[in-house]
């Protein structure tokens, strides 16, 4: 990818990598305003680039991505033989320490912080050409690692060749969370922490028991649902318990009103109305 500016003055090397502390450092110095928007503009750029071959709407890499984060980046340029020319951009390669659960051949769950290989892309024009080989060695070479130690981020068809056709690297296995390790990935030193080999379906199963658990022993300290108290207008009635729908369903004898052949009658909001609303005229509002 070619700019309208001279490149050399930001990318000096072949391969130049930017880390998060040298890209802050030029961003906290006045003097060097203009290379950050010739930085930004070059990152950007390619960002959005690798964002369209792999089809999403946001770019993955962008300058104030790269100064918030952890994360190396690694740009690869065309040097220009002629004076008159303008170096070119190539690719870009960004990679970053994150922590994964990650699932193996055999369906056991690890837990990890590996590196990933979090964005690749390649200009189309410069591709099959030995660009993309060189720039990936060089990250390989500065980190100290093999492309099987990796986990790869939603990686595209060409990246997938890519690793077969120069690592030998097939059959992947790709997780849940959209990265794709290989086999020889959960090597002792690739995997820092192993959360008790557990399978999947093991750790989804724990889970709802330990919810299921807690809810049931919130269930014991709370109170008894109670049936609201349904009022109409027959609830305060005088004989309100005697009705045909209720005649007969507990003794044959109709229910008799209060005198002294009820002695057992006890007070009840019939009562409690007949006694202090009888006489009220004004009792119908209640209703």
């Amino acid at each position: 990818m070619e700019f309208q500016f001279n490149i050399d003055s930001v990318l000096k090397d072949e391969i130049t990598i930017y880390k998060n502390g040298e890209v802050t450092k030029i961003k906290d110095k006045f003097r060097n305003h203009e290379l950050q928007n010739k930085l930004s503009i070059i990152v950007d750029e390619m960002g959005s680039a690798s964002a369209r071959a792999q089809g999403l709407y946001i770019p993955i890499t962008t300058l104030s991505k790269l100064v918030h984060s952890k994360h190396t980046l690694y740009i690869l340029k065309e040097i220009s033989v002629d004076r008159g020319t303008k170096s070119k951009v190539l690719g870009i390669l960004k990679t970053g320490i994150k922590r994964l659960f990650l699932t193996d051949i055999m369906g056991k769950m690890h837990e990890s912080e590996s590196r990933c290989v979090l964005d690749f892309y390649v200009h189309e024009s410069k591709q099959r050409s030995g660009c993309g080989k060189k720039l990936f060695e060089a990250m390989l070479q500065d980190e100290g690692t093999s492309p099987s130690r990796l986990a790869y981020d939603r990686p595209s068809l060409k990246l997938l060749g890519f690793l077969q056709k120069h690592y030998n690297l097939n059959k992947p296995i790709k997780q849940n969370n959209n990265f794709v390790v290989f086999s020889s990935f959960f090597h002792k030193d690739t995997v820092t922490k192993i959360s008790h080999s557990l399978k999947p379906c093991d750790v989804y199963t724990n889970d709802i028991t330990t919810s299921l658990t807690r809810i049931s022993k919130q269930e014991e300290y709370l109170p008894k649902y109670q049936a609201p108290l349904q009022l109409n207008r027959n609830t305060f009635s005088r004989y309100n318990s005697y009705s045909p729908k209720n005649k007969g369903r507990e003794s044959n004898q109709a229910p008799t009103s209060r005198s002294k052949a009820n002695p057992n009658y006890s007070w009840t909001i019939s009562s409690v109305y007949d006694k202090y609303y009888r006489h009220n005229t004004k009792s119908e509002l209640f209703f």
